[in-house]
């Protein structure tokens, strides 16, 4: 009996030990290092504020493309979200956002990488209809008018003349607005203003625009308005040949004054 028990106790004693080496041993042992970022190191510790610009947060017009832009992101991939639904086309850090609904409106950038969510309120405007701009020109004070006629042997009864302005006016696509009346022999033609309509090319060149006349008989009277002045003059035809009487030499002038 006595055997066992000393048997135990020793057994117990070298376990006792053993314990005790194992302890010494991993008290000693260098650490490892993690490849976790520690607390002082994680993204949420950041110096500088996330938020999000935009031009204005009031009365923002209804599907009228509107940047929104991220400042101070981790990622340079953001996932933006609108409450309630809006059309976003997204350019990572930006987005066009086209608000769809008037009201109140939260824009969300979402970072890809940390997941941290940023948001801006803004209020749409409602609805409104917005009338074209019409690109239109008054003539210059010092303007004149230029007329080309021109007739082709084979119809000679029928008269053209084109009409180009001295002085250039905004947008290339513009045209020398005008309208024309024939009463018998009597040929008028009257010009009110230069315009491109709703949609103005850049740059500048000189108005123009033409017109067309069936001639009746050999003789014919001319009228032009032009810059607030009329004109008057005449013309004569033999065969497909026309002389023109015009007396002016500025304000509406022609080109040439036979054919």
């Amino acid at each position: 009996m006595k055997t066992e028990k000393l048997v135990v106790l020793c057994m117990i004693l070298l376990f006792v030990q053993l314990v005790a080496c194992e302890k010494t041993s991993i008290e000693t042992r260098n650490p490892e290092k993690s490849g976790l970022r520690s607390s002082n190191d994680s993204i949420d510790d950041q110096s500088q504020t996330r938020y999000i610009t935009t031009d204005t947060i009031r009365d923002i017009s209804q599907q009228s493309p509107a940047l929104f832009t991220l400042i101070n992101g981790i990622s340079p991939y953001v996932m933006w979200r609108v409450i309630p639904s809006a059309s976003v086309n997204n350019n990572g850090t930006s987005a066009i956002i086209y608000f769809q609904k008037e009201g109140k409106h939260r824009v969300f950038a979402i970072d890809s990488m940390s997941f941290d969510t940023t948001y801006i309120d803004v209020e749409v405007a409602p609805f409104r209809v917005v009338e074209p701009k019409i690109h239109e020109q008054s003539f210059y004070n010092d303007d004149e008018v230029y007329i080309t006629p021109f007739a082709d042997a084979d119809t000679a009864e029928v008269l053209q003349l084109k009409f180009v302005t001295k002085r250039s006016y905004d947008c290339t696509n513009n045209r020398l607005i005008m309208n024309t009346l024939q009463k018998g022999s009597n040929y008028e033609v009257g010009f009110e203003k230069v315009a491109s309509g709703t949609y103005c090319s850049p740059g500048e060149k000189k108005a123009q625009n033409s017109t067309t006349y069936l001639t009746k008989g050999n003789k014919g009277n001319i009228q032009i308005t032009f810059n607030g002045k009329i004109y008057n003059g005449s013309f004569e035809r033999k065969g497909f040949k026309y002389t023109f009487n015009w007396p002016y030499e500025s304000g509406a002038v022609f080109t040439t004054k036979s054919l």
